[in-house]
């Protein structure tokens, strides 16, 4: 690396450090105040027997809006809101803000337009999911097209955490790669290269919105786009480049990002697929396991970048995790294949997009099988809390590891 780009490099981790040290910290919303705010309704609702519940955000804070069961607010909606807030504070400290039933009109605002386009392909697609699929199917399909976590039910939702599959069903970089990957070379087909690419980014940014502009989406779409950028000006390797520009893009527009979960999850995630999963051998020897070789190195590579985020934020570890995952993962292209073909064809006709849903059914069925049996165990690791200093000095670890494992390789590719 020459002496610009290190120098380049080492101004914007300042840049970003001063953005982070000098921003404002989220307000502490006291129990019993008065909100009025303007918010926009990002997720999809909550259908519980009797009330439903959208979260919100209110002065950085996340509000959940108790509402009544028959309520018709839908993604997208901006609306002003006026209630009495409630705070609770849970057993593990973490605080929760709650709103029950408060007075709702909706009103307009910027960008509108493409909330109403996003929101009108999250209700066409649900439907016709939910019209030809059972309850946990449907939604399971939802989160690997859509990454609307929303709609999975708290058994099904325990049981992906228990077993570690949780990024399948939440809006995660594996949507934002398989959809980039199925978009352009259907581009390619009929545009030039520069011009496809330019139209992937697009959909991407747009799928983003109808996914919820969660973190995770965020960060995958900032990637694939500045890489595209990359090809379009003649530059092939930038996977390290626009991973480092888009995590300081995010935290340089919002600070406040870089305590949410989903972006520390994956970041971490993402660090581990490009630095360690090419360290990691082959395991063409073993038949088998060859033909889920790419998804073992990714999984293996993921979870040891995660672990201590997921013990600190869960306090558990599912031990069959990575065995679960090579299980399951092989499932998710043809689903995302066939689930974004249905989701295309639903915008037309919901009956013809239900009927190419339905299609997915044995390979959705087995996922939850799956995940069903592995988490009927419970073979969990668990830790009460992880202290800061075990969670640095196991980054150390992993960093120096990575470090002399990269040199040694370079060095007997050189000699040989």
């Amino acid at each position: 690396m020459n002496r610009f780009l290190l120098l380049l490099y080492g101004s914007i981790c300042l840049l970003v450090f001063l953005r982070v040290i000098l921003a404002s910290k989220p307000v502490d919303l006291p129990d019993g105040a008065k909100i009025t705010a303007n918010v926009r309704i990002v997720s999809s609702p909550q259908v519980f027997y009797g009330h439903q519940e959208i979260p919100v955000t209110i002065k950085e804070q996340k509000v959940i809006l108790i509402l009544p069961e028959f309520s018709e607010y839908r993604y997208g909606d901006q609306v002003r809101i006026s209630g009495i807030l409630k705070k609770k504070v849970l057993d593990n400290k973490k605080t929760v803000y709650s709103i029950y039933f408060p007075s709702i009109q909706k009103v307009k605002g910027d960008m509108g337009v493409f909330y109403q386009a996003a929101g009108f392909v999250r209700v066409r697609v649900t439907e016709a999911f939910n019209r030809y699929l059972p309850p946990n199917e449907a939604s399971l399909l939802l989160g690997v097209v859509l990454g609307v976590s929303s709609t999975v039910s708290k058994d099904l939702k325990l049981d992906f955490q228990t077993t570690g599959v949780t990024h399948v069903v939440a809006a995660s970089g594996m949507n934002v790669t398989l959809l980039a990957g199925f978009l352009l070379p259907i581009f390619l087909r009929f545009y030039r290269r520069q011009h496809a690419l330019l139209l992937t980014i697009l959909c991407l940014f747009f799928y983003a919105l109808i996914s919820g502009l969660s973190a995770s989406i965020v960060r995958a779409t900032l990637m694939a786009s500045i890489s595209y950028i990359g090809l379009m000006v003649g530059r092939q390797r930038t996977a390290f480049i626009s991973f480092f520009l888009t995590g300081s893009i995010m935290v340089l527009l919002s600070p406040s990002v870089i305590s949410d979960i989903g972006f520390q999850l994956s970041f971490a995630a993402t660090l581990g697929m490009l630095l360690i999963s090419p360290l990691i051998p082959s395991f063409s020897k073993l038949p088998l396991i060859r033909l889920v070789e790419d998804d073992l190195k990714t999984t293996i590579a993921a979870q040891i970048t995660t672990l201590p985020i997921l013990l600190m934020y869960f306090h558990s570890f599912g031990l069959f995790s990575i065995l679960v995952n090579t299980l399951v993962l092989w499932t998710i292209p043809p689903l995302m294949v066939v689930g974004s073909l249905a989701s295309f064809v639903a915008l037309i006709s919901i009956q013809l997009g239900g009927i190419l849903a339905f299609i997915c059914l044995p390979l959705l069925s087995y996922f939850i099988a799956t995940i069903s049996f592995f988490a009927s165990y419970s073979a969990t690791m668990t830790i009460s809390n992880l202290p800061l200093s075990v969670e640095i000095g196991y980054y150390l670890v992993v960093g120096g590891g990575v470090w002399w494992l990269r040199r040694h390789t370079k060095q007997n590719a050189t000699q040989t």
